[in-house]
Order: C-alpha cells, then structure tokens, then sequence
C-alpha cells in the first residue's frame, strides 16, 4: 500500500482527491458543469473544449456561451428562454 504526503495530496485537483477517497483511478461517468467558461480566457475556454471533447462520458452543462456549447456539439440539448422549454435530439 503506498501511502501519500500531505503535500502531495495538497497539490492534488479535486477530482484526484475523490478518486484517491473513493479508491479509483478512473474517470467519472457524469460531469456536470455550471456556466464553466465564466471568468476564463479564449486560450482557457479553448483547453476546456479540448478537455470535454475528449471526455467519454455524461456531460451536463448549463452555460449562457453558444459557441461553447455548439464546441461541443451534444446529443440532446434543453433550452429555457422567455420562460418557455424547447428539447431537440440534435444528433
């Protein structure tokens, strides 16, 4: 059994953190974001559509960002605008 340092699980994310607490190195099956580009930068935005573009699982994300969404191109896609609630299957 190895045993890691307090510094090393510091500099860990929290994704790693869970995984080490959950006994698991693999990925998660669903990933739900909330507007994840606010505050970030093109070159930041950029990473996170690379990022999720290679991720091969269940992806939930609300965002205000349209060519963040259309980056990456989902399945199913739920608006809410005006108050009203459109569902397209866009694949």
């Amino acid at each position: 059994v190895s045993v890691m340092g307090e510094t090393e699980l510091r500099a860990m994310g929290a994704g790693a953190l869970c995984s080490v607490a959950n006994g698991s190195a693999r990925p998660p099956q669903l990933v739900l974001l909330d507007e994840p580009t606010n505050h970030l930068d093109l070159a930041a935005i950029a990473a996170v559509e690379r990022a999720l573009g290679e991720y091969d699982g269940a992806l939930i994300f609300v965002t205000h960002d349209s060519a963040f969404a259309a980056a990456l191109a989902p399945a199913r896609e739920i608006a809410i605008a005006s108050g009203r609630v459109s569902d397209r299957g866009l694949a």
